[in-house]
């Protein structure tokens, strides 16, 4: 009894390591899951689009949209590229230890998408 208290005083503070039952890391098997998920979850969506558009020809009426909104879809656009590049300044800031510029980039990405 006393030998499993002394392993367990010198492991006190700490977690257990964590056993690893697979080659691949954690982190790259966290990513091709999410893939994946995202791709069955796309996959399905157009899946079940053409399967309307297959049993139901004229389901959507598209003789109605005269014009496309380009104005919109430009801003749009512009406000998706210019938050892309701050996470991406604030992501280099994280990287460098770069505090001040780090919680700039978070800011102004956070009140563009408002």
């Amino acid at each position: 009894m006393e030998a499993h208290a002394a392993v367990d005083h010198a492991h006190a503070g700490h977690p257990p390591e964590a056993h690893q039952s697979s080659r691949v890391d954690a982190r790259v098997l966290g990513m091709f899951l999410f893939i994946a998920s995202e791709v069955m979850l796309f996959g399905s969506f157009f899946t079940a689009y053409f399967f309307v558009r297959v049993v139901r020809e004229n389901s959507i009426p598209w003789h109605h949209i005269h014009h496309l909104p380009v104005f919109v879809a430009g801003v749009n656009t512009a406000i998706l590229l210019t938050s892309s590049a701050t996470m991406h300044w604030a992501l280099l800031s994280i990287k460098r230890g770069n505090r001040v510029c780090m919680q700039a980039g978070f800011v102004i990405t956070l009140f563009m998408g408002r």
